[in-house]
Formats: structure tokens, C-alpha cells, sequence
């Protein structure tokens, strides 16, 4: 039997005991963080609390640069550990050096494509599949020489995370 930890609601319908592992989404907000308790809260939304075991979601990425071919497909890893369903949360791909910064923005279950940054509109998605499992790597079409630089993955209340696309690399160079 797993570890088990406490959701405090008052609302019937909301599961109160939960396995390890597992997170609960509790409407409205009616918790309050208790002190010296395992349980943390992240506010996702005025009417939504994510109720957790005392390991606060981190969002994780490559350490190591990312290399591709000028033209191919890549794919930018990002994920939260532990696991968190981020399908009704927001998840953006910045490009900090750019204006606007928006590669790619999924907001509350909708792909926002007319918030990116013109150069990556139609170019990019992340998995809606994976989502639920809190794999939010960016997919990135015919890239670009001018796709160099560093990304950020970042889920609001829960944090960020930056990636390296560096040494985009066309077959001329490869055969020199």
C-alpha cells in the first residue's frame, strides 16, 4: 500500500485521500496551508488549487545543448518531475531575446498559435497527448539558422527551465 496523504476540502465530491503520486484538483479554494504539514498548494487559477505530497513539481530540462540539422524537426525536452497533468494549465516557450518572446503558448486546453512570435507560428506544438503526464517538450519544424538560442519552458506557479538550440548544423558542414 502506497504512502497516503490528506486533501482538506469540504466538498463531497472531491476525492480526500490520495496515493502517493497522485495530485488532486480541489474547487474552489477552500485550503489552508498548514504549518509544519507535507502538503503544499499552488494557486493554478483564482477557482483552481492543486493539492500535492510534499514534493513540489520541479520543471526539468536538457542540461546539455541541443543539436540538429538546418532543416529537420527537433524536439526541445521539457517535463515536470514528479508528474503533474498540465492539460488546463498554461505552458509557455519563450525565446527571451526576442519581441514578442512567445514561441509557443497552451493555455486552460487551447493551443494560443496567435500569441507566438511570427517567425514559429505554425512551426511548433507540443504533444497534447503527453500533457497529462507533464511532458511539455516543444516540437520544433524546419528549423531555422536564426532558431539559435536559448528557449524557456515556463509553467506559471510552478516554475521554469531553459534549453540550449545551439549548432545548427547544415550537410556542408558535416562533409568538409
Amino acid at each position: 500500500m502506497g504512502n497516503h496523504f490528506i486533501c482538506l476540502t469540504s466538498y463531497p465530491d472531491v476525492p480526500t485521500t490520495l496515493e502517493q503520486g497522485q495530485s488532486g484538483l480541489i474547487r474552489p479554494p477552500d485550503l489552508l496551508p498548514l504549518k509544519h504539514s507535507p502538503i503544499f498548494i499552488v494557486r493554478l487559477s483564482s477557482s483552481l488549487m492543486l493539492c500535492s505530497s510534499g514534493v513540489q513539481p520541479q520543471v526539468v530540462t536538457s542540461s546539455q545543448p541541443i543539436i540538429v540539422f538546418l532543416g529537420n524537426d527537433v524536439m526541445l525536452p521539457c517535463h515536470l518531475d514528479p508528474v503533474v497533468d498540465v492539460s488546463d494549465m498554461t505552458v509557455e516557450w519563450i525565446r527571451p531575446d526576442l519581441e514578442p518572446r512567445f514561441v509557443h503558448v497552451w493555455r486552460d486546453g487551447v493551443d494560443l498559435q496567435s500569441k507566438s512570435n511570427s517567425r514559429y507560428r505554425g512551426r511548433t506544438s507540443v504533444s497534447t497527448d503527453r500533457l497529462s503526464s507533464g511532458d511539455v517538450s516543444l516540437r520544433l519544424s524546419t528549423v531555422r539558422l536564426s532558431d539559435e538560442g536559448t528557449y524557456r519552458c515556463f509553467i506559471p506557479h510552478l516554475g521554469h527551465a531553459s534549453v540550449q538550440l545551439s549548432g545548427i548544423l547544415s550537410e556542408s558542414q558535416i562533409l568538409k
